[in-house]
């Protein structure tokens, strides 16, 4: 699918289900609308796993990646920074969604925070 029909798809689906979230990384339509309008992105170009990893990293970049990687943001703060932008990872320790109050059913998964803490173990 082109960007353009997975806009549509989201708007379309919202309309049903409440939620717009797609494919890898359960991309939200303003989230979407937002990187492709900041990263100058044709509308015709194709949302290919390729493109979805790019743009997931840009969402890890305003996440404040670089300062963790560079030792200015603690692995809790980096941490928490990401449960705002994937309901699915826990915002602490307490394994709750970041969203965990709204009504669409955020739920962190309760293993996500032992394995994100160890894949930044790694990453540092």
């Amino acid at each position: 699918m082109t960007l353009s029909e997975v806009l549509s798809f989201q708007k379309e689906h919202w309309e049903k289900t409440w939620s717009s979230a797609v494919w890898r990384y359960q991309f939200l339509y303003d989230t979407l609308a937002w990187l492709i309008k900041e990263n100058w992105i044709s509308l015709d170009t194709k949302f290919t796993p390729e493109l979805q990893d790019k743009l997931a990293i840009k969402l890890l970049e305003r996440r404040w990646l670089k300062d963790f990687l560079d030792w200015k943001l603690s692995k809790e703060q980096f941490m928490f920074n990401l449960s705002q932008e994937w309901a699915s990872l826990p915002k602490d320790a307490s394994w709750l969604s970041f969203y965990d109050w709204d009504a669409i059913w955020n739920k962190a998964w309760k293993n996500a925070y032992a394995y994100l803490d160890k894949a930044l173990d790694n990453l540092v």
